[in-house]
């Protein structure tokens, strides 16, 4: 929507009974490939591995499912946010469009392509379900929670429930014919689960009661299907205190007869939704389990790694919803700047252009602006991506039991990259966006905002931010004396060692911060025993510092691409090689003070003086 009052437009959209406008998101079908094909060679790795894909098989799964995200779930996406869920004596109802929207992906069979076959899946690589989900949360990040969570929820039960559990919810959710969710926090126990106090009481049959109420309950309850099935965290009598005593179960809210037909409502109860900032269309809810009838997945009071299964792709999920809040944010901003004439171009930029105003895009800090946003989206694909792939490599048949742990540890040691940095970033480029609307970002009907809005939850849910960097440094760094670590920047050194001509002061930048991001972890380790503030206090410096790290590994490699790349897009590779130059010249340097913070003095941390008020 650009140059005209936008309230005007909302109201003659809605006098007219039309859809609001102010949102046209395309998928980057051009871009997602360069990342894959000539950045990665995904299709040849995963071929090697052992997977089933060629690259044909891989575009037109992209393209089909990018279209229809374009065509049916992005289009009511700014009403569906102005309407909301609504919640009335127990039942949800969800915006305008969304049923309809979740019955054709279903029936078009989108939301199988990444389950495995046996469950009637289309047992796609996760690096292909990945880069097609893209489109899912840029179209509407809301709308795209429902499978998102759903999806969490197969891998967990297929990855560790019995062949009986698998066999009686698995298909039917996979088909979409009922959807899944994940229930941890209760009120007094969020990022803290060994606080938790939801019981689960055995039964003479084998199953178990459950009691308990849980909140923030994404998709909790709806409309959509005729079932959903919780994963639902609890403690049998007895258990241990903490972590240690927590049990994972599978509760269906309406029972399941042996037959699969679906019953009465089993115990499960939606006692509210939450009014919040953003995923307006999203239900959040607050679940009441009333000697609801479970089953234990996995063995007894091992409830948390068996939860953390489905925490994991979470979190990846998580990721990839702040890389499309990101990327539709940015292709917004972008449009609106060619269109929105305001002030005079700068005389060497507007040469013979005809007197009067120019569009804003000539504009230098617009346009610092809008190659940030597309800096930070371009490199968060990329690690994305490569993440996905590693996934992918580690579960794949052919290979050996070395590059397998490799791989596993790209994944365990980025995944709080993707989560904790890049969803920082997506809040930061969401910004961009309003920014760069001006007042006319500030206000609904533009659209700008709600990616804002919507973009702000993801550095909280699936474990803050904070926690990701806890995790990092903790458990990922220091749970294997820094060896995932090391591999990871050997990989850099080599990139940045090799970098391609007209890049070679970037690669030596690269190596350069490679090196000063082992040292600043190293020493922070180092004076762990005389402060135990020390290693805590470095966590987020050193989660920053590698995501800066990361993204310019990734930029140097598309830089590459789009040099060496014969079958490249000729247009999309010169992008690629502009922004990368953009992103050492602009963004790394940010990166410095991070190395200083991880040892910085810890004491004004402490200092109650300083906090006080």
């Amino acid at each position: 929507m650009s140059g005209v009052l936008a309230g005007k437009v909302f109201a003659s959209c809605a006098a007219n009974g039309d859809t609001l406008d102010g949102m046209s998101y395309k998928v980057p079908f051009k871009d997602i490939k360069f990342s894959v094909h000539n950045v990665l060679d995904a299709v040849n790795q995963l071929q090697a591995a052992g997977v089933e894909i060629d690259q044909d098989t891989f575009d037109s799964v992209l393209q089909g499912y990018g279209e229809f995200m374009e065509q049916a779930v992005a289009p009511i996406n700014l009403e569906a946010d102005l309407e909301g869920a609504k919640w009335a004596d127990g039942e949800v109802t969800t915006p305008a469009g969304y049923k309809k929207a979740w019955e054709e992906f279903t029936e078009a069979g989108w939301n199988t392509i990444g389950h495995d076959e046996e469950f009637g899946g289309g047992g796609m690589p996760y690096t292909l379900s990945n880069a097609a989900n893209e489109a899912s949360a840029a179209a509407s990040s809301a709308w795209s929670m429902y499978s998102g969570l759903t999806n969490g929820a197969i891998k967990a039960l297929s990855s560790v429930g019995s062949d009986e559990l698998k066999e009686k919810f698995v298909p039917k959710m996979v088909s979409g014919e009922w959807t899944g969710t994940m229930c941890l926090t209760e009120p007094q126990a969020g990022t803290d689960l060994g606080l938790l106090t939801t019981k689960a009481q055995p039964n003479d049959d084998g199953s178990y009661s459950i009691s308990g109420n849980k909140i923030f309950i994404s998709a909790g309850q709806h409309d959509f299907t005729d079932n959903i099935i919780h994963l639902v965290l609890a403690r049998t009598p007895g258990a241990p205190e903490g972590t240690r005593g927590i049990s994972l179960f599978v509760v269906p809210r309406n029972e399941v007869a042996d037959d699969g037909s679906v019953g009465e409502n089993n115990g499960v109860h939606c006692d509210g939704i939450e009014h919040k900032m953003g995923i307006h269309g999203s239900p959040t809810c607050q679940i009441r389990f009333e000697n609801a009838r479970g089953w234990l997945v996995g063995e007894e009071n091992r409830g948390l790694p068996a939860m953390f299964v489905m925490m994991n792709h979470a979190r990846i999920g998580t990721a990839m919803q702040g890389l499309s809040i990101a990327d539709a944010s940015s292709q917004l901003a972008l449009d609106y700047s060619r269109e929105r004439i305001q002030s005079k171009a700068p005389k060497s930029v507007r040469g013979d252009r005809p007197k009067g105003s120019d569009p804003i895009i000539l504009q230098p800090d617009v346009r610092r602006m809008l190659l940030e946003q597309k800096a930070w989206v371009g490199g968060y694909r990329m690690l994305m991506h490569w993440i996905t792939l590693q996934y992918d490599i580690a579960h794949g048949p052919n290979t050996s039991e070395e590059d397998r742990a490799k791989a596993e540890g790209f994944v365990e040691l980025l995944t709080p990259i993707g989560k904790g940095f890049g969803t920082d970033v997506a809040v930061d480029v969401a910004s961009l966006g309003v920014q760069i609307h001006g007042g006319m970002g500030y206000i609904h009907e533009t659209g700008a905002e709600l990616y804002l809005r919507d973009a702000r939850i993801l550095p909280i849910y699936e474990g803050t931010n904070g926690v990701q960097a806890l995790d990092l440094i903790g458990r990922k760094i220091a749970g294997d004396g820094g060896e995932r670590l090391k591999s990871f920047l050997a990989l850099v050194r080599d990139n940045g060692s090799s970098a391609p001509e007209g890049f070679t002061s970037y690669g030596e930048t690269l190596v350069g911060y490679a090196d000063r991001l082992e040292k600043s972890v190293m020493e922070s380790f180092s004076q762990a025993g005389e402060n135990d503030v020390r290693v805590l206090a470095a966590a987020t410096p050193v989660l920053r510092a590698l995501g800066y790290l990361s993204f310019a590994h990734f930029w140097l490699l598309a830089a590459k691409a789009g040099l060496e790349s014969s079958d490249a897009d000729a247009e999309v590779a010169a992008k690629h090689v502009s922004l990368a130059k953009f992103f050492f010249e602009w963004l790394l340097p940010q990166a410095e003070p991070n190395f200083d913070f991880a040892l910085a003095s810890t004491d004004i941390l402490m200092d109650d003086a300083a906090i006080a008020y």
